[in-house]
């Protein structure tokens, strides 16, 4: 294995390590993990990713790299430089490939962390959004070096001609992972004789943490794992509320397979007496994924409430519909349906739970729709799970939990979970 042996007394100017993170899913996680553990080895850090900025011993949120153009990333590129910075992360999205912001920007490493079917929004099909992903790959330098997983070999092998011959490659195998287990806060694993906890919630982790420390590896020859443990997820990605024993999370996950990985965690680590009630709702982007995403929440859920995410085009009403109808192959059960606001606001709500445990006890799982499409729909819901729950039971709120937006009959409004959470908590004293 060929590494970058850098140490901090090779401080200097103009000798600033430029790393670029793509891939489909965990470059913002893989990002800050590989941030944090170079920031606790006492080197000079600077990051842009989709959550914001990062200087060492500074932080700001308001500016991520989904709105840089080139001249912002040259001007982040020199800043870095000019202060001596040992290492310079970015988040390379496939929107800015297509833009042309990486040109001009050489990278010492490159990260490719995976690959799937997706942003089907701007790629009509597979080959063409790796396509997109591939062509950072000639950002690299000159004896620099890409690194994959090696369940993408025969993708990396179809475009090899895209990889310069004097850039060296490297695969990582899930097998370097030993005795990985699930807990209620996080995960474990060993890895080269050395035990990782991570309080992160996620079954994709073990894969974003593995990345990273393998990335470490290869810029300073060794890494301190044990600083992982005290890692914490962006906000918005897994955040941990507590009410009254009551497991409140709020995630940005959207995709049905990150979703997926997300409550199987917490289905697989939760008390047998808990129960585990999500609310969202499945995007248009993601319109072509609803069997998938339908399927993992009847599997793993044991209420499902369905609301609004970004419907773009779409009738929320047609989109519950087309879950629901997926549902029912897997004993999904309809306990009730809102049109409105006011519709909610007179509902019996003790009779609906009710129906909701019964439908539990008969072993069927219960799907509760909030079918109107404005922002109301996603706060009643939220306030309906919060009311339902009872102590030792999570409620995982998805789709949102990074964003301040939300698209209906595409109009733009404003839109935080956490105000809303918070909002719902503080009305109605739970």
């Amino acid at each position: 294995m060929v590494m970058f042996i850098f140490r901090k007394n090779n401080r200097s100017a103009n000798n600033t390590k430029i790393i670029g993170i793509a891939g489909t899913r965990g470059k913002t996680i893989s990002a800050r993990m590989v941030a944090y553990m170079l920031q606790n080895m006492e080197f000079k850090v600077s990051l842009l990713d989709s959550d914001g900025y990062i200087f060492t011993d500074q932080s700001k949120e308001d500016f991520n790299v989904h709105l840089a153009n080139s001249k912002d990333i040259k001007n982040f590129v020199a800043k870095s430089t000019k202060d001596n910075y040992d290492f310079l992360i970015f988040e390379v999205t496939s929107k800015n490939i297509l833009n042309k912001v990486y040109d001009g920007t050489m990278f010492d490493l490159g990260v490719i962390t995976n690959l799937y079917d997706d942003n089907i929004d701007l790629y009509t099909y597979f080959d063409r959004y790796v396509d997109t992903k591939f062509q950072f790959i000639k950002n690299i330098k000159n004896f620099g070096k890409l690194i994959t997983f090696k369940n993408i070999e025969p993708i990396v092998y179809k475009y090899e001609n895209k990889i310069k011959q004097n850039v060296y490659y490297n695969t990582l195998d899930f097998e370097n992972i030993i005795n990985a287990s699930l807990k209620p806060d996080g995960l474990s694993f060993e890895y080269k004789d050395r035990l990782i906890d991570l309080k992160a919630i996620g079954i994709y982790n073990f894969e974003n943490a593995l990345m990273s420390i393998a990335l470490v590896e290869n810029l300073i020859g060794d890494v301190n794992t044990q600083s992982l443990q005290n890692f914490s997820l962006p906000k918005g990605r897994m955040s941990l509320i507590e009410v009254n024993n009551i497991k409140l999370i709020i995630d940005s996950s959207r995709h049905p397979d990150s979703i997926e990985s997300s409550i199987k965690h917490l289905y697989q680590t939760k008390l047998s007496s808990a129960k585990l009630i999500t609310v969202g709702g499945s995007s248009e982007k993601y319109k072509k994924y609803r069997k998938k995403y339908s399927e993992s929440l009847t599997k793993y859920a044991d209420l499902n409430i369905l609301t609004i995410d970004d419907t773009y085009t779409e009738d929320v009403v047609n989109v519950n519909s087309e879950v629901i109808n997926y549902a029912r192959f897997l004993n999904g059960v309809t306990v009730d349906e809102f049109y409105s606001k006011e519709n909610y606001e007179i509902s019996d709500k003790n009779r609906i739970a009710k129906r909701i445990d019964m439908v539990i006890d008969r072993k069927d799982k219960p799907f509760l729709l909030f079918s109107y499409g404005n922002l109301y729909a996603r706060l009643n819901a939220i306030e309906f799970a919060l009311n339902y729950a009872k102590p030792g039971d999570i409620v995982y709120i998805y789709g949102k939990g990074n964003s301040n937006k939300m698209c209906l009959k595409n109009t733009m409004y404003n839109w935080n979970d956490f105000e809303v959470v918070e909002y719902v908590i503080s009305n109605l004293k739970i």
